[in-house]
């Protein structure tokens, strides 16, 4: 698994990675919980984080993005 972080200034959209992805090797199960901490560098209105693996899941991925920074979006 590959968790990777990303600012933008954008709803939706992923941004700019912050920082270097993370990998995690795992094999023999179907479900497992990782527990990992980011500071965020970059000065978007948005942070993300995406999690993928290889092969790909079937549903391609997810991500979670929240808004912050007391940003005015227009």
């Amino acid at each position: 698994m590959t968790v990777s972080w990303y600012t933008g200034d954008t709803s939706g959209q992923l941004g700019t990675p912050d920082g270097t992805p993370e990998t995690f090797d795992r094999s023999g199960a179907t479900q497992y919980t990782l527990t990992l901490d980011h500071t965020f560098q970059g000065k978007g209105c948005y942070w993300a984080v995406q999690a993928t693996t290889a092969p790909a899941s079937a549903d391609g991925g997810a991500s979670q993005q929240l808004l912050t920074r007391r940003c005015d979006i227009r």
